[in-house]
């Protein structure tokens, strides 16, 4: 699938959605729940395929200002967001040749403009305060206006049935476990380099792979996919529900570009049969 989001998303799943929508069975299902929603993309392409359905789609993430974002775009203030954006490149662009302001204006404007702020510095997500070289200047900040309505997620989160949350997962997942609901988890790995993350109250992801497994799988009401990384702590905590289950290669680039692209191997589990 190609980039639905309205910035490049570390940990997007658009590469690999469609091999895991053949894994899932919505069958009886009306709620389409992610608790670690990110760019959401599973749940956009739920939508993409299924426009005849009138599924209601639970969105979370303990980013707040992930969550505050997709508010914003789904309250049609897609405009505002995208002016705001276009008027702060132009202004950078005025000193292409004096670096050291232009990274003034950058930082500035991220640390000052709320969730606008955070849109630019994940839209120009290569230049970093630390790292403001010139080869990525005039491909960031450049005439070209960005429109952002114009990207795929708009659409969904402005037309589908959406409620979008930014609290603990495992208290989203609590909430909605019954028989009427599907949830994709796509949480931080265990055992990886994107491994157990915590939102500013130190609230940590890791544990919702102890809820699960003291609880099992098999034990949730709702219909339960994961989509995670096949390493060995995976294959341990859940090996009585990867009989059948076929992984499948993924390259990924690591949080530090320096480091390039790594090769491993995705895997899906779930509670129910397809």
């Amino acid at each position: 699938m190609k980039n639905h989001f309205i910035y490049s998303y570390f940990g997007n799943k658009r590469q690999e959605v469609e091999h895991i929508y053949n894994n899932i069975n919505l069958d009886g299902i009306n709620t389409i729940i992610e608790p670690f929603c990110g760019s959401c993309s599973l749940s956009y392409y739920i939508w993409s395929q299924n426009k005849d359905k009138d599924y209601k789609y639970i969105l979370n993430d303990l980013d707040y200002k992930l969550i505050g974002l997709l508010r914003l775009i789904k309250e049609g203030k897609c405009k505002e967001l995208e002016d705001g954006l276009n008027d702060i490149r132009q202004e950078i662009l005025k000193y292409e040749n004096d670096m050291i302001k232009a990274k003034e204006i950058y930082i500035n404007y991220i640390k000052n403009n709320g969730l606008k702020g955070y849109l630019l510095s994940y839209k120009c997500y290569r230049i970093r305060p630390a790292l403001f070289p010139n080869k990525d200047f005039k491909r960031h900040f450049n005439d070209k206006k960005i429109n952002l309505s114009t990207c795929p997620i708009v659409e969904f989160l402005t037309t589908a049935n959406i409620e979008l949350y930014n609290e603990d997962g495992n208290k989203i997942i609590e909430k909605y476990d019954n028989d009427k609901t599907f949830i994709f988890l796509d949480p931080p790995y265990i055992a990886s380099c994107n491994n157990f993350y915590s939102n500013d109250n130190n609230d940590n992801t890791g544990n919702i792979y102890e809820m699960i497994t003291n609880k099992g799988l098999n034990n949730f009401k709702s219909k339960i996919l994961i989509c995670h990384e096949n390493n060995w702590l995976f294959k341990i905590l859940f090996r009585d529900y990867l009989e059948g289950e076929t992984e499948y290669n993924k390259k990924y680039q690591y949080t530090t570009p320096k480091k390039g692209k790594k090769d491993t191997s995705h895997i899906c589990v779930k509670n129910y049969k397809i």
